[in-house]
């Protein structure tokens, strides 16, 4: 039981806190870069946690800011975006679907990854509530009417002109295979695929049975962060299992996993939440999410558990958006 003079040194302390925070935020940061102030915020909310958990996260304000993303053949432009400021171009070409789609793989991946690390690898306790307030179930794939808090970390629009261009653009779309490029390729400065990078190095590649299935690609797509908090272990809310640990891959709408919580030497393995265990097949879907489970980082020596996903989604489809995120923070 804490004294009154230890409860008037913790208000104190946290008042500090919030004060010293509330002005460092306040100052220009336009000579920093996004992503700096970002990742600072991030490591802040982190820090709260080591007085009182949650309850003072919400008064460090999360200073990331949505990237837009506009992939155009020349000339185009992105009708999303309009008005918007601070939009990157990446050009494809109009008359060569393969390395069309190969850019549109790279810019995917790379933004999926970006949010990632931006996020500190899901690894950190940043947003505030408590495990009443956050608590979920992940049943078929899809969050219960109680859903996380999330950021959406980028939104990528196709151009008008390219969509219009039916038949190139279904050309286009037939090639594209996201999960085929985090397999085979890497990250600037980094000899590990994204795969490995996204599974803690355990998956090395699909296996042999390894199907590329339909990509849709809608005329926008966002990569959002998520977190949710369990009352106990997410592997055995989720999963019904306590073997878990680490990263892994969950296989869009069907809910499956895959990566470290059955993966063995390499192999990928897919587990079924109802925890059955099947040989891998990714021909189920292209709309991959990755994700991390197990204690949230912070200050605070009790740590609170749950679980960080980064997904793919069709950012005009608000209503499933929506039906994910109890709340977004951070500047659209």
């Amino acid at each position: 039981m804490l004294t009154p003079a230890q409860l008037v040194i913790i208000i104190l302390a946290v008042i500090g806190l919030v004060m010293g925070l509330f002005i460092l935020f306040s100052l220009n940061l336009k000579g920093e870069a996004d992503d700096k102030a970002c990742s600072l915020s991030v490591l802040s909310r982190a820090g709260t946690g080591s007085i009182l958990p949650g309850s003072t996260q919400s008064f460090i304000p999360l200073k990331c800011t949505t990237k837009k993303i506009c992939i155009t053949t020349p000339g185009g432009k992105c009708s999303d975006f309009a008005g918007e400021q601070g939009v990157k171009t990446i050009e494809i070409p109009s008359n060569d679907a393969a390395k069309a789609a190969a850019l549109i793989e790279k810019t995917n991946v790379e933004s999926r990854y970006d949010c990632w690390n931006l996020m500190e690898q899901g690894k950190l306790d940043i947003f505030p509530g408590t495990d009443e307030s956050l608590f979920n179930v992940l049943s078929g794939g899809q969050w219960s009417t109680k859903s996380p808090t999330c950021f959406i970390c980028s939104r990528i629009a196709l151009s008008d002109e390219f969509r219009k261009n039916t038949n190139y653009f279904n050309d286009v779309q037939k090639n594209v295979d996201f999960n085929r490029y985090m397999a085979t390729n890497s990250p600037e400065g980094s000899q590990k695929t994204y795969l490995a990078l996204f599974t803690d190095d355990v998956v090395k590649s699909y296996g042999s049975d390894y199907v590329k299935a339909d990509t849709i690609i809608p005329s926008q797509t966002a990569y959002i962060f998520t977190q949710i908090l369990t009352r106990g272990s997410p592997w055995s809310t989720f999963w019904g299992t306590t073997a878990g640990t680490g990263a892994f891959l969950v296989l869009g709408s069907k809910g499956k996993a895959l990566g470290n919580p059955y993966a063995a030497g390499g192999t990928v393995i897919v587990s079924a939440l109802s925890g059955g265990i099947a040989s891998a097949s990714l021909s189920a879907s292209q709309d991959v999410s990755n994700a991390i489970c197990g204690p949230l980082s912070s200050k605070n020596a009790n740590l609170r558990e749950g679980c960080s996903v980064v997904g793919r989604y069709d950012y005009n489809d608000i209503s499933k958006i929506n039906s994910q995120c109890f709340k977004i923070e951070g500047n659209p």
